[in-house]
């Protein structure tokens, strides 16, 4: 009995060819090839490995990015704002440009985050790729004090009103980590400045994003901390003026490129404890540990001989970790391993 497929939007129905009983099968052209014994103690080929080095995420960007308008990355689709050139926005450039973040607290993986947004412009997935904005500095847009003081606010919300969730609908349906995020912000920025409405922040929103980074960077916490906060401003900006206005576009096109430049792709989302962050050793790290042991077994051997101390141990320490870092996932014991030939 035949199936059928129904259509889909995207694929034709498939007609599934039903093999006729008795046909037979075609034989090879060429039987030696059909005929050839596999050889059980040849050498299995070694793994390719494409620059081990480099860290690889668990998260995959370009798996996890759907969709993303390009529309407010660029320059020239703003109206009303415009780039600022004061001292906020030559510091938002120096920063950006200059920090330098070591997840793996080593002097091999560091990066910036204009690096980073670099990588990102220049990949091969034309979803994500091309100038962002942060290439094109659209961080130091902003609309002038004049434009600020004849701003229409939708709604001038309190911290309390925050808290309570009394603007949530749509896909928010809690600004709990809203609250507590923009509670953050006033505490680290401006202390003990509860004025009568949040629109103040919307205003200092360049000088809140630079204060926030320069703190996250000196008492070295995680850019997903910083990425936090730039998602909290973008939300109070849609609660002020409305999810089509200029200024959540900017602040919502920052925090979309951070996320895939700097979280999925670098960062992957915090799923690691804190203890693991700080205890994990990139695949690279491992395999220096081997070359920098094995070299240190050679030269005892070259200096003491086969029976001089030390020189078993770290000839066994070398290979307890070639098999494993060497070895493919085939989920077997090691100490069941037989070796059939030596290279």
């Amino acid at each position: 009995m035949t199936r059928e497929r129904k259509p889909t939007n995207r694929y034709k129905p498939v007609n599934y060819v039903k093999e006729r009983a008795g046909k037979p099968k075609p034989k090879p052209k060429n039987n030696a090839q059909s005929s050839q014994v596999i050889d059980p103690n040849a050498p299995i080929p070694a793994i390719h490995f494409d620059n081990p080095r480099v860290p690889i995420t668990q998260d995959n960007p370009l798996q996890q990015v759907k969709s993303l308008s390009k529309k407010y990355r660029n320059a020239r689709n703003y109206k009303l704002l415009r780039k600022i050139d004061d001292d906020i926005s030559k510091d938002l450039v120096q920063a950006f440009r200059t920090l330098e973040f070591n997840q793996y607290s080593d002097e091999r993986y560091k990066f910036t985050i204009i690096q980073k947004m670099d990588e990102m412009s220049e990949s091969i997935d034309p979803k994500i790729n091309g100038p962002n904005s942060f290439t094109n500095e659209i961080y130091a847009f902003d609309l002038t004090q004049q434009q600020y003081n004849n701003l229409y606010y939708l709604n001038k919300p309190t911290l309390e009103e925050i808290r309570t969730n009394k603007y949530i609908g749509g896909k928010v349906n809690n600004d709990t980590p809203t609250y507590y995020t923009l509670k953050s912000i006033i505490d680290k920025t401006i202390q003990d400045r509860y004025d009568s409405d949040l629109t103040w922040m919307l205003v200092n929103h360049r000088a809140i994003i630079l204060d926030m980074l320069m703190y996250r960077f000196n008492h070295a916490q995680s850019l997903s901390t910083f990425w936090g906060d730039i998602r909290a401003l973008a939300r109070l900006c849609k609660i002020c003026v409305g999810e089509e206005h200029e200024l959540y576009k900017k602040l919502s096109m920052l925090a979309t490129d951070f996320n895939i430049a700097i979280i999925i792709a670098q960062e992957g989302r915090n799923k690691l404890s804190k203890y693991e962050q700080r205890t994990f050793l990139p695949f690279g790290m491992l395999l220096d540990m081997v070359e920098d042991m094995h070299k240190k077994f050679k030269d005892l051997l070259q200096e003491r001989g086969k029976d001089g101390q030390d020189v078993y141990k770290y000839h066994m320490y070398t290979l307890i970790l070639m098999s494993y870092l060497y070895t493919p996932p085939v989920r077997l014991e090691m100490n069941n391993m037989k070796i059939t030939r030596t290279m």
